[in-house]
């Protein structure tokens, strides 16, 4: 939507955004970004942790056994990948934001760049600061539907963990056994 906002902007023969607005919007979407990730990875860690801790081992072998319906790897494999993706995302939006508050804040090593180039290029920092605003909120939007899934990953490992703790141990180890003898 801010694209197209700074399309009609630009259209109607307006600046899409100014520079000082295009700056200060990106530091305070670095500060937001900051402030959620180092919030929730506290979160992600903790689930990561319930489910690591939570599931018994034999369930953990069973799913290694089972192989995913859409992708040619373990069920375990694409548990915990998709718990990774998530991570990696998190680190990756934090060390973006870190970035920008860091080298491109106020007294960073490049605000002296950025403000000669902006005197010297406006519709540069114009369309770049528009652009990292852009990319910036779609990213953090991005991060909070990240954060749905694995919320529901986690539900999803507790239920099964609830389902498998009334099964006797002999009935884990004849699955595990039945994954073992299908073929591939």
């Amino acid at each position: 939507m801010l694209a197209v906002a700074m399309a009609i902007q630009e259209y109607a023969g307006n600046a899409p955004i100014n520079y000082e607005s295009a700056i200060i919007t990106t530091r305070k979407i670095a500060d937001l970004g900051f402030s959620y990730c180092t919030s929730i990875l506290g979160f992600l860690i903790t689930g990561f942790a319930i489910f690591a801790s939570i599931t018994k081992p034999e369930i953990f072998v069973l799913l290694a056994k089972l192989d995913h319906d859409k992708a040619k790897i373990s069920r375990l494999h694409f548990i915990f990948f998709s718990f990774l993706f998530v991570f990696i995302h998190y680190i990756a939006f934090l060390l973006t934001c870190l970035f920008i508050i860091l080298a491109l804040g106020p007294s960073g090593p490049f605000a002296d760049t950025l403000r000669r180039l902006a005197s010297w290029q406006p519709r540069l920092i114009q369309y770049g600061g528009g652009a990292l605003v852009a990319i910036g909120s779609a990213w953090f939007v991005f991060l909070v539907m990240l954060l749905k899934s694995f919320i529901w990953n986690i539900y999803q490992a507790i239920l099964l963990t609830i389902a498998t703790a009334s099964l006797p141990q002999n009935e884990i180890e004849a699955l595990i056994k039945a994954t073992e003898n299908k073929p591939k």
